[in-house]
């Protein structure tokens, strides 16, 4: 009677506000990453924001949605529209840290908003998120090892251990990544060293396809703005085979030596997939040799020509 009377529905009334599983949440961020290479950017943008706002308090929902928009910003039409989803994505992180109770899902927020904060160069609120000084860090993780250890329970704490060389791997290439970016020439030879000594060891090109890419193009940059021909071709065509024998399958996986990542994977549910369409992401592969001026003093080369036949030949086949 009273939900009829003040025209609002019994959930309404009752104060319920739906909630989407983590698996309709993957669902919508799919449908959505396949949108964008079907409909105008802003239809998209739309229909995310209509989603929002009728699961206005489903907070992984918000993180999900602030990832997406991140991931897709460059397909806006301006630098003007790109700050706009950007600072979209921010507030949907300040909404999760202010309103919701999940402890773990705020600390995310306040993770991912900080990334958001350097996309848009305002590295005074990081500081603010993070503080100015870098504490060393404890790990509680490995104690986890210890204890199924101590349990007796060899295989998981095999498992978990694994989890951890795994996720400390992924941590050292972007942190190579982000010294290359930052260091003096005279280190970056040992940086690109050091790279290809991780890769010999844990065979990343199989297992760490798309963090060897950018690492190789790093590299192939550097030597291309000295025109050292030879290295620059070293580069790019370790660049080529790791995208040739990757190409149809950038999703995480273990290997033979992380032979039991795959427990872990499905046990905390992470998701295999590209957060960004691979049609998109395959595109600016290629268009990152194609269309990069640092490479004009090959184009001439058989060599690079071989390069780019090839990266062609791979689009070609994903369309047949």
């Amino acid at each position: 009677m009273l939900a009829s009377f003040f025209h609002i529905t019994i959930d309404e009334l009752l104060g319920y506000r739906p909630q989407l599983t983590e698996k309709e949440i993957w669902e919508a961020y799919q449908k959505f990453t396949q949108l964008f290479t079907q409909e105008s950017f802003w239809n998209v943008i739309e229909k995310v924001r209509d989603l929002i706002r009728k699961y206005d308090a489903c907070y992984p929902l918000f993180l999900a949605m602030a990832q997406l928009l991140l991931n897709h910003c460059n397909l806006a039409s301006s630098g003007e529209e790109r700050e706009l989803i950007l600072k979209e994505a921010q507030e949907l992180c300040v909404r999760v840290q202010k309103e919701s109770e999940d402890t773990l899902l705020k600390k995310d927020a306040i993770v991912f908003e900080g990334f958001l904060s350097i996309m848009k160069r305002e590295p005074e609120r990081v500081l603010e998120l993070f503080g100015e000084k870098l504490h060393p860090r404890i790990s509680s993780e490995i104690l986890l090892v210890s204890a199924y250890s101590l349990l007796g329970e060899k295989k998981k704490a095999l498992e978990y251990c694994q989890a951890l060389l795994y996720e400390g791997t992924v941590e050292m290439m972007d942190f190579l990544a982000n010294y290359l970016s930052l260091c003096e020439d005279d280190k970056k030879e040992l940086c690109f060293s050091s790279v290809r000594g991780m890769e010999a060891a844990f065979s990343l090109k199989s297992l760490l396809p798309h963090k060897m890419i950018h690492l190789y193009m790093m590299e192939a940059v550097y030597y291309g703005e000295q025109k050292n021909r030879g290295k620059t071709l070293k580069a790019l065509y370790d660049y080529g085979e790791t995208l040739q024998k990757n190409w149809k399958d950038f999703t995480i996986h273990g290997d033979a030596f992380f032979d039991l990542l795959e427990q872990w994977i499905q046990e905390v549910e992470i998701r295999r997939e590209m957060p960004r369409n691979m049609q998109f992401i395959r595109e600016d592969i290629i268009r990152s040799v194609k269309e990069n001026p640092v490479f004009d003093f090959l184009k001439e080369e058989k060599e690079f020509r071989i390069l780019i036949k090839r990266l062609e030949n791979l689009q070609i086949e994903e369309r047949d």
